[in-house]
């Protein structure tokens, strides 16, 4: 009986329980999820369906949170016929190292805005009775906002002004 070697290779789920059978040996970086009958790590992979993610064929994509993520080994993903290039189109490894399996996760970018306010414009209106939805003080140089009701039951509303036009459409 022949002896396959695994390699950075993610086996799980398999339907009938049994995710290996026969003889393997551990090449390094595997993940199995299911059962023990295969050689690696075993941990949850978290995978995604089958689908497109990219690449000229369809992948599990790894889902945040994946054991699989930078948990490859790196000199196997260098080598041919891997060539730091996953199946979805990536180039490996995007974190501290490769990703087992054929997809590579790539974190989402986070983006930060910081936006400075017009002052002249700032400010916060109360309403000048209880139900008569219309404005009546201003307050156009207070270094707070005035939210919601007041104990007279008047709507403060707070007024933020500053420039949009350098925010992506």
């Amino acid at each position: 009986q022949a002896t396959a070697t695994l390699s950075n290779t993610i086996i799980a789920n398999s339907p009938g329980g049994d995710n290996c059978f026969g003889s393997f040996t551990d090449g390094s970086g595997n993940l199995v999820w299911g059962d023990a009958t295969c050689p690696g790590i075993n941990a949850d992979p978290k995978l995604g369906p089958l689908g497109n993610n990219g690449g000229s064929t369809q992948t599990f994509a790894l889902l945040s949170g994946s054991a699989a993520i930078d948990a490859g080994d790196d000199a196997i993903c260098a080598a041919a016929p891997v060539n730091n290039q996953s199946q979805n189109g990536v180039t490996r490894p995007q974190g501290a190292h490769c990703d087992i399996g054929a997809f590579e996760y790539v974190a989402p970018t986070i983006l930060s805005l910081t936006l400075k306010s017009s002052g002249a414009q700032d400010g916060w209106i109360l309403e000048s009775t209880e139900t008569s939805n219309k404005g009546g003080t201003l307050d156009k140089t207070a270094t707070t906002f005035n939210l919601g009701d007041d104990a007279l039951d008047k709507q403060y509303r707070a007024l933020l002004h500053f420039d949009t036009s350098t925010l992506p459409d």
